[in-house]
């Protein structure tokens, strides 16, 4: 049975090999036509994914460009709020140094003000003293005053004729002397 089985596989394959050289034209061709045919169809699909990596492309090329101008918008909303957080930081720095300055000026004032007022108070109490010494030397002196001094040109009149100066042109000196004396 074995032999019988070989010999079926033998004449098999004897027709088999016959046969594709018989009919080795009918199937190249139609292998052509359907090699030509896959071969349209690859261009036809290569086509496509090109024209899709395209369309791809050009997406996420938008996508960034969208992506960068959110980006920027975004930097630029911050650039703004900080310039704004800046400028009101330096206002009021500004504002601080300013009220620094005009409570220094007006502590300065003041002490200026208090300086002023004591040196006047000062004055004022100097010329209340020198009016009350004023008053105290005028009283004197209206005591002095009463009493008759003696003078060079003019005898006193209290004084008693023995003392009056003699006008001799050379000596103006009193001889004698008396309990007023004469001013030289």
């Amino acid at each position: 049975m074995l032999l019988a089985v070989v010999m079926v596989v033998i004449l098999l394959g004897a027709t088999g090999c016959g046969a594709h050289l018989k009919n080795h034209n009918r199937p190249a061709t139609t292998s052509a036509a359907e090699r030509a045919e896959e071969a349209e169809q690859k261009r036809a699909e290569d086509a496509e994914a090109s024209k899709d990596r395209e369309v791809l492309t050009a997406l996420e090329a938008k996508e960034r460009e969208e992506a960068a101008e959110d980006n920027a918008a975004k930097k630029e909303k911050e650039a703004v709020a900080n310039a704004k957080k800046r400028e009101e930081s330096a206002e009021k720095k500004a504002k601080k140094k300013e009220k620094e300055a005009s409570e220094k000026v007006k502590k300065l004032e003041a002490a200026a003000k208090a300086k002023a007022e004591a040196e006047a108070k000062k004055k004022t109490q100097n010329a209340s003293k020198k009016t009350a010494q004023t008053k105290q030397k005028s009283t004197t002196k209206t005591k002095t005053t009463n009493t008759p001094k003696a003078t060079k040109k003019a005898p006193v009149a209290a004084t008693p004729p023995s003392h009056r100066q003699t006008n001799s042109g050379s000596n103006n000196r009193r001889k004698h002397s008396s309990p007023t004396a004469t001013i030289e």
